[in-house]
């Protein structure tokens, strides 16, 4: 009879610590299970990570150059520097384009492209101005320019525009300076 009730405690002990690890796992099944980025972001955009900016398919974006005309769709445009010991009287001509979102399947395409190529582009324009005017030759010679420029505008056009709409839209997605030419 001794040996019996013995095998009885150790069965219950053995039972209570099966029953204590499968809560366990189960508690940090539930808890520290993360979906894939894939299943969190809407079709087609990944949100953005520590590794990178969110990801926007190619045919949710618009492309607009603000200083293009008929006759020149690439229309550069050109701004005074400020003027330095090495060069009193410089200048840059600069050619960019401004990628948005104008949403999945191209649903606010008419509003966006109202809202930047009319509503905001003079706003667009004058931000371009005065960040261009704002720097010395030898600013707009250093290797970190361009992406310093690119980051600066970006920032630049979506408070313009969300400042225009009244709401956080966010839709620029990119500036590409296709040239940055200091003379």
């Amino acid at each position: 009879m001794e040996g019996k009730g013995i095998y009885i405690i150790l069965l219950g002990i053995i039972a209570v610590l099966t029953l204590s690890v499968a809560v366990l796992v189960i508690f940090l099944f539930v808890t520290f299970n993360n979906p894939a980025p894939a299943a969190q972001a809407s079709a087609g955009e990944t949100a953005a990570t520590e590794s990178g900016p969110k990801i926007i398919p190619s045919d949710r974006l618009k492309e607009f150059n603000p200083f293009a005309t008929k006759d020149d769709p690439e229309a550069p445009a050109v701004y005074d520097l400020q003027p330095s010991e090495e060069h009193p009287s410089s200048f840059v001509q600069v050619t960019l384009l401004l990628k948005y979102d104008v949403g999945e399947k191209r649903a606010n395409e008419e509003a966006y492209t109202l809202l930047v190529e009319t509503e905001a582009a003079s706003e667009i324009k004058q931000a371009c101005s005065l960040y261009f005017k704002g720097l010395t030759y030898e600013e707009c010679k250093s290797p970190e320019a361009v992406p310093k420029a690119q980051d600066h505008l970006k920032e630049e056009f979506n408070r313009i525009i969300d400042e225009n709409k009244g709401e956080k839209l966010q839709i620029v997605y990119k500036v590409i300076i296709v040239n940055m030419l200091p003379q």
